[in-house]
């Protein structure tokens, strides 16, 4: 029996590993989508969310139908709204990507954690103890040095991104509130399923052209559905035998993986202002992490 449990510990921690490498691996992939440097048209970062959720719904639908389950679940009006939430969250988390650095958008991303106990506060009438509310603070001077904010130049990629990671902590807390009666497919389900859409509405909107891949784009979009999908999967694997605290610090291992591929594939280099940004953001989220009544766990990115 204890060889047993730690052979599934062993699994859940490589499957918890692997997941945050296939994050900043799909991040990484919708950067260089939405990147000229190979070759033809750059796409639109909408084009490649909507891509992505096409991708997961398609693949969700033929999991539903070889299990047997019902990806529309039980409480279908919550089930939405996490829909909405979470599209809106990772719609803004592919434009941040196209228009700030990886390493930056990866990292105001992960906030969500942070601001997951502070919305509970008003949603679910959570308390936030002191260590919670200074973790939240400690995290918004983070945010701070990484945008670097002036009142004649504010970064809108790094605004974008934050934004996704506030958004993200929203959906994070409804993930909580919905896994009392529904299951993580059908709570994906609606993340791609509302996802898709809103995608397609906003290029409409804005009047973003629709790019038509090349050959190697072609590759690069369905490497970005393969890796968001696959980093899901294992995820869930791994949230099965592994507490919230150390499943969240795995999983923000993330940003430091998509730091070292922004630097190694697109050459962005890094200030002192992102560096000490990331290291408060991510001893927030540590902290938050750890506490005793940690109870957050990380939404679909």
């Amino acid at each position: 029996m204890v060889k047993e449990n730690a052979r599934k510990r062993a699994l859940a921690l490589g499957a918890m590993s692997l997941s945050a490498i296939l994050f900043a691996l799909m991040a990484a992939t919708t950067k260089l989508a939405t990147n000229p440097m190979m070759g033809g048209k750059a796409i639109p970062s909408i084009e490649v969310a909507a891509f992505r959720y096409l991708v997961g719904v398609l693949f969700l639908l033929a999991l539903a139908k070889a299990r047997g389950g019902n990806p529309l679940g039980i409480d279908r009006k919550r089930l939405l709204l996490r829909g909405v939430s979470g599209g809106i969250s990772s719609l803004l988390f592919f434009i941040g990507i196209q228009r700030a650095t990886l390493t930056n958008a990866t990292l105001l991303n992960s906030t969500a954690v942070v601001w997951a106990p502070l919305i509970a506060v008003f949603t679910l009438g959570e308390s936030l103890d002191a260590l919670s509310g200074g973790s939240v603070l400690l995290a918004l001077l983070g945010a701070y040095f990484v945008i670097n904010p002036h009142l004649n130049r504010i970064l809108p990629g790094e605004v974008i991104a934050l934004l996704s990671g506030v958004l993200a902590g929203s959906a994070i807390v409804q993930i909580r509130s919905l896994r009392q009666s529904e299951s993580s497919l059908s709570i994906f389900f609606y993340f791609n399923l509302i996802g898709l859409p809103l995608a397609i509405v906003l290029l409409f909107a804005t009047r973003t052209a629709v790019i038509l891949p090349n050959f190697a784009q072609t590759w690069t979009l369905l490497l970005v559905g393969v890796s968001s999908i696959g980093a899901q999967m294992l995820m869930t694997y791994g949230y099965k035998e592994l507490t919230t605290a150390q499943g969240s610090l795995i999983v923000q291992t993330s940003v430091l993986f998509a730091a070292l591929i922004s630097f190694l594939l697109f050459h962005e280099s890094f200030t002192w202002r992102t560096l000490l940004g990331g290291v408060l953001i991510l001893t927030s989220a540590a902290i938050l992490a750890v506490r005793p009544s940690a109870k957050t766990k990380v939404a679909a990115r």
